[in-house]
């Protein structure tokens, strides 16, 4: 019997700087079975390609990481919302309650535990360790 698995996610954050261009393009991804799922996001392909026993999905970014894209097929207000506070010259960040919301609409989207968390810095090899510690 395979063991439930967590899913580690990081959602990035630079919008690009071509505003006609996508901040992710959709790909087709490939997966064991010879299935393929088209998305703009690897962590949404795995989910939905059925591949994984998932227990759970683990979503890392900062706040003012592309949180938008995750929801905005399902709920464009929070999209926006989210938009409005995480892009821009000084952006604000995404809110806890936010957050909290984009939880509740993958988790119910997704048919598992969804959980993200945002912190200050960007995430990169020299402070990931540190970075994954703290959202414990």
């Amino acid at each position: 019997m395979t063991k439930p698995i967590t899913l580690l996610s990081f959602l990035g954050g630079n919008r690009g700087k071509d505003s006609k261009r996508p901040v992710y393009e959709q790909a087709n991804y490939r997966f064991p079975d010879g299935s393929e799922v088209c998305s703009d996001y690897f962590a949404e392909a795995i989910v939905r390609s059925g591949q994984f026993q998932l227990k759970q999905v683990l979503l890392l970014g900062t706040r003012t990481s592309v949180w938008e894209r995750l929801v905005q097929e399902v709920d464009l207000d929070l999209a926006s919302a989210i938009l409005e506070r995480t892009d821009g010259d000084t952006p604000a960040g995404v809110t806890d309650e936010q957050l909290h919301q984009v939880e509740r609409l993958l988790a119910e989207q997704w048919g598992m535990e969804v959980h993200a968390y945002a912190g200050e810095l960007a995430i990169n090899e020299s402070n990931a360790l540190d970075e994954l510690v703290a959202y414990d």
